[in-house]
């Protein structure tokens, strides 16, 4: 139910003060909630995702029928990722913008996703990342901007407020994020609907529909992730159109409490909302596109271009015969069939990050190619997925088995970590040495909380003004 007019005049106090401080730049970082929760670990090692998707059909508001998908995650560690879009988010460098907006549906296939849904919002103006936003332990940009998050680390979800230092993984006593991406209002807290609680908390100006009340009780298409009781990762998404059909968000927080959410968060929505399946848009989304057909016009429903998206993936595993190179320049990166690399541990390289990956070789003291990889050829594991029932809660059940291929036997393998050195020296002007005692020891950061690999010695010149470990 929407707040009391005595809530919401005392609410419009705390959006004021909120508005305020963003005016001047400013985060408000003053008791910020924050809760983690065990993820499950599943003792599959098979690697394939375990999914079980249902379609919804409810009875929507003004006699509108509220229809979407839901869809659980059973073994989240591994197998949920988040993903810049396939352009990677807008940067300019001397002069030249590079990346944008994808839609969800691109992103996904690019990424092998099985399911998928948009992430967390967008500049509408530039195209540009909002939020922090962590892919596969690769701080894609921490900005901490004060609006709430949901992230994996360490084996245990996060949800929250999340500091730029916490989310470049240099926060003291802090795990660096596994995958991390940001939306707007704390849905569901503690098995509670928290969406009235939480609104004084978030940064407004992330979105544009008007004041944060506005924002949430809206009724309009709606995604949403959380986790339940067992620790799987439950994935929300509502079709609907703004101000005609859809759910607000309090509406959003009751639906995913009746199907056992503990802890959720808003993401995208509107015209962002997209449900994709094996790469293939599953929804119905509210943007128009207008286009002739034997001669006449008509309108259509498409699909639009997002930044990042969450999805559900098969975990892809390293060969065990592969393990980082602690002699190599670059002994915490791990390269892939495609010369695409992740950040990964001195030992041996983490279930990250995509098919085929792998190590540089063991022995040569040098940076392996990105376009040369020398590894086992990986091993083709083929399981039947599993579902199980359907929630409680006002659904249609239509369930749907994730393809199950994985790749080879993750290592048992450990190599000593690279001792700690000093870092070369820094020329006059020039940024200064990674930190080889940090959390990410290969990302360089800027004042924006933008990040970039970087060599164990001397920060390259990107990511752009005053890069700093």
């Amino acid at each position: 139910m929407a707040p009391s007019a005595m809530s919401r005049n005392a609410l419009l106090l705390a959006v004021v003060s909120l508005a305020v401080h963003a005016a001047f730049g400013q985060n408000i970082t003053t008791n910020l909630p924050q809760v983690e929760y065990p993820a499950f670990n599943s003792t599959n090692n098979d690697g394939a995702a375990n999914i079980t998707t249902y379609l919804i059909e409810n009875n929507g508001p003004n006699g509108t029928v509220q229809t979407g998908h839901l869809s659980i995650l059973h073994n989240p560690i591994g197998q949920f990722v988040v993903l810049p879009p396939a352009a990677g988010c807008v940067s300019t460098s001397n002069g030249v913008t590079t990346g944008g907006r994808s839609l969800t549906s691109t992103t996904a296939a690019a990424g092998n996703c099985h399911v998928a849904a948009n992430g967390a919002l967008f500049n509408v103006t530039t195209g540009g990342c909002l939020g922090n936003l962590v892919s596969n332990g690769v701080v894609i940009q921490a900005p901490g901007t004060q609006n709430v998050n949901f992230g994996l680390r360490n084996g245990n979800f996060v949800i929250g407020y999340v500091s730029a230092l916490e989310a470049q993984g240099r926060a003291a006593g802090k795990v660096p994020f596994d995958q991390l991406t940001s939306g707007v209002v704390w849905l569901v807290k503690g098995g509670q609907n928290n969406v009235q609680q939480d609104l004084p908390y978030e940064d407004p100006s992330t979105q544009t529909t008007g004041t944060i009340q506005d924002f949430a009780s809206i009724v309009s298409a709606r995604t949403a992730i959380g986790h339940n009781a067992a620790g799987e990762i439950l994935l929300l998404q509502l079709d609907g159109q703004s101000n005609v059909r859809g759910a607000s968000l309090y509406d959003v927080a009751d639906l995913l409490i009746s199907y056992g959410a503990v802890n959720a968060i808003n993401l995208d929505g509107g015209g962002s909302s997209a449900f994709v399946t094996d790469g293939i848009l599953s929804s119905y989304p509210s943007d128009i596109l207008n286009a002739t057909v034997n001669g006449q016009t008509f309108s259509f429903r498409q699909e639009r271009a997002v930044t990042s998206i969450v999805c559900f993936k098969d975990r892809f595993k390293i060969a065990p015969s592969q393990p980082c190179d602690p002699t190599s320049q670059n002994p915490n990166q791990c390269f892939n069939a495609a010369g695409t690399l992740s950040i990964c541990c001195p030992g041996a390289c983490p279930l990250r990050p995509g098919p085929l990956a792998v190590c540089g070789p063991a022995v040569p003291p040098t940076t392996p190619s990105p376009n040369t990889v020398s590894a086992s050829s990986p091993t083709t594991v083929t399981t039947p997925g599993s579902t199980t029932g359907a929630p409680t809660g006002p659904v249609v059940a239509a369930p749907t088995v994730a393809p199950t291929t994985a790749g080879p036997v993750p290592s048992g393998t450990t190599a000593t970590a690279p001792a700690k050195t000093s870092a070369p020296g820094v020329a006059a002007g020039t940024p200064p040495p990674c930190d080889p005692t940090s959390g990410n020891p290969n990302q360089c950061f800027n004042a924006a909380g933008t990040a970039s690999l970087c060599c164990p010695g001397l920060c390259p010149q990107t990511p752009g003004a005053n890069p700093q470990c």
